[in-house]
């Protein structure tokens, strides 16, 4: 609407200037006007619509192999890693206690020895390290 009333106020302009009140009487050169914008012809709409989600794509599989799959790698190492506490290994638990699993209660939970005469209870799910196993039986040889 501006630019609208603008050309007007130019064209008055310019007819005022030319001393006349005949607006036929400006020439098409002299008024500044804006040359006409044409919208381009719309394509099929196919291969548009496929080149619009290719960066949707692309976002999708970069967050894939960016977050999502060593998120899962790190969690079935993880469940392997509390599937396969035993009796002796020194664990830490998601609180930061260190301590020798001394029990095997059930499935979900294991009894950790903190100090001498000191266990609780802990969750298999809620240690986050192993960090020794159990170290094996040694087989002395016999002197003969």
């Amino acid at each position: 609407m501006f630019a609208f009333s603008r050309r007007m106020a130019i064209v008055a302009v310019k007819i005022e200037a030319a001393g006349t009140n005949e607006p036929g009487l400006i020439k098409q050169e002299d008024v500044m006007f804006i040359s006409p914008a044409y919208a381009q012809a719309a394509d099929g709409g196919a291969g548009a619509s496929l080149t619009s989600f290719l960066p949707l794509i692309a976002i999708v599989v970069i967050f894939y192999f960016l977050l999502i799959r060593p998120q899962q790698k790190r969690f079935k190492a993880h469940k392997a890693m509390v599937a396969a506490v035993a009796r002796g290994d020194i664990v830490v638990t998601g609180g930061g206690l260190v301590g020798k699993v001394s029990k095997l209660i059930g499935e979900e939970e294991v009894e950790v020895e903190l100090g001498p005469d000191m266990r609780v209870r802990v969750i298999k799910a809620t240690i986050s390290e192993v960090r020794g196993k159990k170290e094996p039986a040694k087989v002395e040889a016999k002197a003969k």
